[in-house]
Formats: C-alpha cells, sequence, structure tokens
C-alpha cells in the first residue's frame, strides 16, 4: 500500500518520503515483531521480496498491518521435518524497507530486549491457548487436530525453539544495522 503524499522513495510497492513519512510511522516496533512473529512461526512467505504488510493511517499516523501466513510453520513442512528458523536473508529484516526504516536506530539493543520479554509473554499466552485454537478449527478443514496439539505444544512452543527464536532474532536485528 502507498503512503499517501509520498513523493520521494519507493520501497517494495510502499512509497515513503524520508523524513515526513518515516516520521508519520508509529511504532516502528511493531516491524520487528513482525518479523519475530515470523520467525517464531517459521514463516517463508513475508520476506525481502514480498512483505505481505499494509499501511493504516489512525489519527495522523500509519500503522502497520500482516496478511497472508499461508507460508507458516516452514511452508507447512514443520510436523514431517521439524521447524527451522528463517536465515537472515529469508527474514523481511533483510529488506530494504526495513533498512530505511531503521536508519541509524536509537536504543535499538534495548527495543529489541523489551520486544524479546514480550515474546515470552506470547509464548505463555500462546501455551495456556493453543488447545483451545485447534479445538475451534472446523472439521471441515480436515486438520489432525490431535496431530497439531501435539506439535505446537511440543515443538513451536518448547523452550528449545524459543531460545532458537531468540537468538535468531538477535543476530538477524544485528545483521539489518550492520
Amino acid at each position: 500500500m502507498v503512503l499517501h503524499e509520498a513523493k520521494s522513495r519507493t520501497v517494495g510497492g510502499i512509497a515513503v518520503q524520508s523524513n515526513t513519512q518515516k516520521s508519520k510511522i508509529w511504532n516502528k516496533q511493531t516491524l520487528l515483531r513482525i518479523a519475530l512473529f515470523d520467525i517464531w512461526t517459521s514463516n517463508e512467505d513475508r520476506n525481502h521480496n514480498n512483505y505481505n504488510l499494509l499501511m493504516t493511517m489512525a489519527s495522523g499516523a500509519y500503522d502497520w498491518v500482516v496478511i497472508d501466513h499461508g507460508e507458516a510453520f516452514n511452508s507447512n513442512n514443520a510436523m514431517q521435518h521439524g521447524l527451522t528458523t528463517l536465515t537472515y536473508h529469508d527474514s523481511i529484516l533483510q529488506s530494504e524497507l526495513y533498512h530505511l526504516i531503521f536508519q541509524k536506530p536509537h536504543n535499538f539493543a534495548a527495543e529489541i530486549e523489551l520486544i524479546l520479554t514480550q515474546f515470552d509473554q506470547w509464548i505463555t499466552k500462546a501455551s495456556h491457548e493453543t488447545v483451545g485454537w485447534i479445538d475451534a478449527a472446523p472439521d471441515s478443514w480436515g486438520a489432525n487436530k490431535d496431530e497439531w496439539k501435539t506439535f505446537l505444544m511440543d515443538e513451536w512452543l518448547s523452550l528449545s525453539w524459543s531460545n532458537d527464536v531468540k537468538q535468531a532474532f538477535r543476530e538477524h536485528c544485528q545483521s539489518m544495522i550492520s
């Protein structure tokens, strides 16, 4: 989606006027949370070539809307082959958009650690709600609910996977600003 009044820079179909439009993008940390979520869910679809992001305007500021999670869990192969983390080059953090938005980030390391603290809270909440999410899926989807529950609880919500995701996120963020 194109930012209104943008004149000078288009990145992945999103036009951004270097300072004026960039300053109207509130909560830039949302972009980092999206990247972390994609690493956590091994979403191979949102990357430097395919943002799958929309922008909305509210109260004079722009915010992000994520779309398309169809390639989550390593293109739906994770139950058969296990979860694998996205590489930096497969992550949206490698995109031109992120490099533009996060030029010369102030207190970047502190922001990353705050987001990772929030990530631990996501995992706790998800571990309490996952079974309900699976049970709520329509039977017409044909999913093996017991298989999904086992995969999500034993793999996706595991401490080992959480630590792998946090390490990859830190490394990818460092690569982004290097």
